[in-house]
């Protein structure tokens, strides 16, 4: 019995209780690893997260040692199954398990190869694995989440400037979607859009400055934020408001 399985279901309770946005699981294992006293009620509070919250959690390395698939609980469909990359232009990382063609969620890789973190005895080291490129995806997601929010929070009093009416404009629109960009399909449908393929292997690579990085033509970082906000309502209105 892994300690993961043992400690899950107080953690999906906090998370659940505290209504969290965003849930972070840098972990894997085999479901049968739960014992059947627990695996209902981790059920039903993975299920009472996905209904609003953004669920991420790691596909593992090498996948199970037995037959190199997805782990629980990144296999679920409502979960955002995460894969690794190289900082080198998205390359898929070799310790990726084998890709789960069924899961729409678990179609996009972020940067998990030589991440310069804090180990477990508080010095910095470098860590590289799906669990590393999962925290980059949930720090992606927020990152997202917060933008849009802080920006429709200043959109949604907004009142005609004549000095600048197309960002008054972009705001009180983004005032309007913050609501669904909340919920989990659409940051999926956000990340399918600002995501790229580099490869053959079906994932998409999404880097954290994918939607928010300085441009060279920027003259401040208002040109950027502008930037950003139109590059948000473009993938809103390319297919029409998500279903």
């Amino acid at each position: 019995m892994s300690v993961q399985s043992l400690t899950l279901p107080k953690g999906l309770e906090y998370a659940v209780k505290n209504k969290f946005d965003i849930v972070s699981m840098s972990f894997g294992f085999d479901y049968q690893k739960l014992n059947n006293n627990k695996r209902g009620l981790v059920e039903k509070q993975l299920e009472e997260l996905e209904k609003s919250a953004l669920v991420f959690a790691a596909a593992s390395n090498k996948g199970l040692s037995n037959d190199d698939e997805v782990a629980w609980p990144a296999s679920r469909q409502e979960i955002f199954g995460v894969y690794s990359a190289s900082g080198d232009k998205g390359r898929s990382s070799e310790f990726n398990p084998q890709i789960n063609r069924a899961n729409s969620r678990a179609m996009f890789k972020f940067v998990g190869e030589n991440i310069v973190s804090t180990c477990r005895d508080q010095n910095e080291g470098v860590s590289s694995g799906t669990s590393v490129a999962t925290v980059v995806a949930a720090a992606t997601a927020a990152m997202i989440v917060e933008y849009i929010q802080s920006q429709a929070q200043e959109g949604a009093g907004y009142i005609e400037d004549a000095e600048s009416p197309e960002r008054g404009r972009q705001r009180k629109r983004l005032a309007e979607l913050v609501n669904d960009m909340r919920k989990p399909r659409h940051i999926h449908w956000i990340f399918q859009n600002i995501s790229v393929a580099h490869d053959s292997d079906f994932l998409r690579y999404l880097h954290p400055s994918s939607l928010l990085a300085v441009d060279s033509k920027d003259k401040s970082t208002l040109d950027a934020s502008n930037r950003a906000m139109d590059k948000l309502l473009k993938c809103w209105d390319k297919s029409g408001r998500p279903h």
